[in-house]
C-alpha cells in the first residue's frame, strides 16, 4: 500500500465552497444550463471578487438576505476551490480526476510541504496510483503571498 503525505482532500467541491460562503442554491435558475444560482455571505465575495481579479456583486441574496448572489459557470466551482485552498496558505493543490479499470477517483489533495523534492516524490506515489488526470497547482506569483503576479512597470497588484 503506498503511504501517502498528510494532506487535506476535498471530495465534495460544493460543501467546501458553502463553508466558505459560496452556497449553490439552485441550476433552474439558468435557462442555459450553463451556470448555478449562488448565494455569497461576506466572505464568500471577497474570496469571489478576488478571485474574479476585483468583481463586485450588486444582486441580493436569495435565501442569505444579507448577502449578494451571483450566477456561475459550473466550471468555476474546481478552479474556486483549488485558489481557495492556496488562498488558505496551503503550498501545493493536486487535482486528481483519475479514471481506470474499475475505479474513478474525483477529489482535491492540499499540502503544506517546504520543498519541491517532497512534492516530487509525493507526485510519483500519486501518479502511481492515480495514472492519469492528475495535475498539480502551487504558489508561485510575485504577489499577494504568491496569489498575483505584481506588474512590472507601474509595481500594481490589484
Amino acid at each position: 500500500m503506498t503511504e501517502f503525505l498528510d494532506a487535506t482532500i476535498v471530495d465534495n467541491i460544493n460543501k467546501f465552497l458553502e463553508e466558505h460562503g459560496i452556497d449553490l442554491l439552485t441550476g433552474e435558475a439558468d435557462g442555459t444550463s450553463l451556470r448555478g444560482l449562488y448565494d455569497l455571505n461576506d466572505q464568500g465575495q471577497e474570496i469571489l471578487g478576488e478571485f474574479l481579479g476585483g468583481a463586485t456583486f450588486t444582486a441580493s441574496g436569495w435565501n442569505n438576505h444579507n448577502g449578494k448572489s451571483a450566477m456561475l459557470a459550473w466550471t468555476l466551482a474546481r478552479p474556486l476551490a483549488i485558489y481557495i485552498l492556496l488562498r488558505e496558505g496551503y503550498s501545493h493543490v493536486v487535482d486528481v480526476q483519475s479514471r481506470g479499470a474499475g475505479y474513478y477517483s474525483d477529489h482535491l489533495r492540499a499540502y503544506n510541504v517546504d520543498s519541491w523534492d517532497t512534492m516530487n516524490a509525493e507526485m510519483e506515489k500519486i501518479r502511481k496510483v492515480f495514472p492519469d488526470g492528475v495535475r498539480i497547482y502551487y504558489k508561485a506569483g510575485t504577489a499577494k503571498d504568491g496569489l498575483r503576479h505584481q506588474h512590472v512597470f507601474s509595481g500594481r497588484v490589484e
